[in-house]
């Protein structure tokens, strides 16, 4: 008997009775949604988000943040800004609304996300240095993309100096976290630092 499916195991969840816990019914939509997106079938995780949004009125506080970060997510691998950045400012109200800390965080990263890649960098600082202005509450992944996306800005108006400080704090930070990948992202992204001002 073969192994059941990552979307399979997903499903069962999202079938099943609402007396389940909001948090295992949240993962199971972003995982099931997530599914798809990873089949490439982004309609179909699209159709699924949506459809676990449905449910926010019936669940706790956390439920729609997590389903929300699916969207983003979504939105930001199909090179949606519009959508991205729409649906991030929607997660940054409900997780201010219900004090979710970490769901803030991501909800400032993706927003900075949309707004650096469609040129508007001074949204995307304002969004980038709140995330990154409180680094031992925010996940360590958004946290790490909104320093470097703070110095892609830097670097962008010629201040390299800056952009290599905020880069070298967080290979400290990443140190201190005892998270290697961050540190080694950290060393490549100062590579690409020196390579943009023809050091090499």
């Amino acid at each position: 008997m073969s192994k059941p499916t990552m979307l399979t195991r997903t499903s069962r969840p999202c079938a099943t009775a609402l007396k389940r816990p909001s948090s295992v019914r949240a993962l199971a939509w972003l995982y099931y949604g997530g599914g798809f997106l990873a089949k490439g079938e982004t309609s179909r995780s699209r159709e699924l988000l949506y459809e676990g949004l449905k449910e926010e009125t019936l669940h706790g506080d956390s439920f729609s943040g997590r389903v929300l970060v699916g969207l983003c997510v979504l939105n930001w691998l199909s090179a949606d800004l519009r959508e991205l950045r729409q649906v991030a400012t929607h997660l940054l109200d409900v997780s201010n609304e219900h004090d979710l800390t970490e769901s803030v965080g991501w909800a400032l990263a993706f927003r900075g996300f949309g707004a650096y890649q469609a040129n508007d960098l001074l949204a995307a600082e304002s969004d980038f240095a709140a995330e990154t202005s409180q680094p031992y509450i925010s996940h360590m992944a958004p946290y790490s993309q909104s320093v470097f996306g703070l110095a892609a800005i830097y670097a962008a108006r010629g201040d390299f100096t800056q952009a290599d400080e905020i880069v070298n704090s967080l290979a400290v930070y990443g140190l201190q976290r005892n998270n290697l990948r961050i540190v080694r992202d950290a060393d490549a992204f100062r590579a690409w630092l020196a390579l943009k001002q023809g050091r090499t």
